[in-house]
């Protein structure tokens, strides 16, 4: 069975997203969705969907671009490893890691150690498109480690 070619049109977002996300010298294989389940087939799309979930956890990587970076981008990543650096989730609580400084940051006993600039980027971050899709966590809880959140090129 042959390969046949069409056209296809694609949204501003994912045309940005190839864009940043392709490897100039080096193939890359991606799976997008809206590109390999026909979005206009619900037939389609009722057998598709179902397989999500073998597909995001037989992934090498997820990756979740989230758009191109705007200014308070850098600072709310560089915040939230901070305090992925915390913590650890082990046998059902959390345990501080080696260098922890903020070992209860989830809880109310500590303030979380961020001025204003910090939680309007939080704010900007998580107001992004990307975040009100149906299958976000979904995407990245089964890509498991290999599951990047990111709005930089060369992932």
């Amino acid at each position: 069975m042959g390969v046949t070619k069409q056209q296809i049109s694609l949204g501003k977002n994912l045309v940005e997203a190839i864009k940043h996300l392709r490897y100039e010298h080096v193939e890359r294989v991606m799976w997008i969705d809206a590109l390999c389940i026909n979005q206009a087939d619900e037939k389609e799309k009722e057998t598709q969907i179902p397989l999500m979930g073998h597909i995001y956890t037989a992934a090498r990587r997820v990756v979740a671009w989230l758009g191109p970076e705007f200014p308070n981008t850098k600072l709310a990543f560089r915040s939230l490893e901070y305090l992925g650096r915390q913590l650890e989730w082990a046998s059902g609580h959390f345990i501080p890691l080696p260098g922890a400084t903020k070992h209860r940051w989830y809880s109310k006993v500590e303030e979380l150690p961020f001025e204003e600039d910090v939680w309007t980027a939080f704010y900007e971050v998580y107001s992004l498109d990307w975040f009100q899709r149906l299958w976000v966590l979904q995407e990245i809880q089964l890509g498991e480690s290999n599951a990047v959140l990111t709005s930089e090129p060369d992932i």
